[in-house]
């Protein structure tokens, strides 16, 4: 799976991004059903109450929270950084890596005021 699988899936659509964040807990979930939602991080902690199409990540430090173990069972596309994540996602089903410049990707340099 690439994610150019995905250029123009939605064209046109509104879709819901559910962060994490502790306004996670507040939200009224069933305004979402029957919409596109995408969870990043610990978003995903929803998935009773959202179907989501999408978990995204590129945080390495995910394999190491209480919701990873999860992403085995949940039935959504798990967009994953693939240099930090490729070698602790095998045991996931649809993943599409994606690679992206960071901060601190070398070589690029940034010169910051």
């Amino acid at each position: 799976m690439k994610l150019s699988d995905f250029k123009d899936k939605f064209a046109g659509e509104t879709i819901f991004i559910i962060g994490s964040g502790p306004s996670l807990h507040f939200i009224n979930t069933s305004l979402l059903k029957g919409k596109i939602c995408l969870a990043v991080n610990s978003g995903i902690l929803k998935y009773k109450e959202i179907d989501f199409f999408g978990f995204v990540s590129d945080d390495h430090s995910i394999r190491h929270w209480n919701y990873y173990k999860l992403l085995e069972e949940i039935d959504c596309i798990k967009f994953l950084f693939k240099d930090k994540l490729k070698r602790y996602s095998k045991q996931f089903n649809n993943v599409c890596f994606f690679k992206h410049k960071t901060w601190f990707s070398p070589p690029n340099r940034y010169f910051l005021p």
